[in-house]
């Protein structure tokens, strides 16, 4: 038994080395400027990542593709290997993905006081 096998008890092996979060062929472009071509991520559990850029390298963008503030035009977001298209954080969080952003005025519902 491996080590990984005691975080995920009822999981197979092969349930083990799945990213729990995988983004593969990521684009997104606005107003015809791309500013993300061909990304692909895979976040596994138990690990920490980093994701780190000069400004405007797309990192922003990309962490907002996660929970659904953007969408991709391009590409594919899954989690626990099944196809997934958020509306927005507040759904993300429900799936149990949760991004913390710089910008907190995305966290907030429509219609509540800041």
């Amino acid at each position: 038994m491996r080590a990984d096998d005691d975080a995920h008890p009822s999981g197979s092996p092969s349930d083990v080395h799945r990213p729990v979060l995988r983004l593969y062929g990521v684009g997104k472009e606005f107003f015809g400027t791309s500013v993300l071509r061909d990304i692909d991520l895979d976040l596994h559990r138990g690990q920490v990542h980093a994701l780190v850029g000069e400004n405007g390298a797309g990192t922003s963008t990309l962490m907002k593709i996660v929970p659904g503030v953007h969408r991709p035009d391009t590409g594919t977001v899954e989690l626990d290997g099944a196809p997934v298209a958020f509306t927005g954080p507040l759904d993300a969080q429900r799936a149990g993905v949760a991004t913390v952003f710089q910008e907190f005025n995305l966290l907030r519902q429509p219609g509540c006081a800041p």
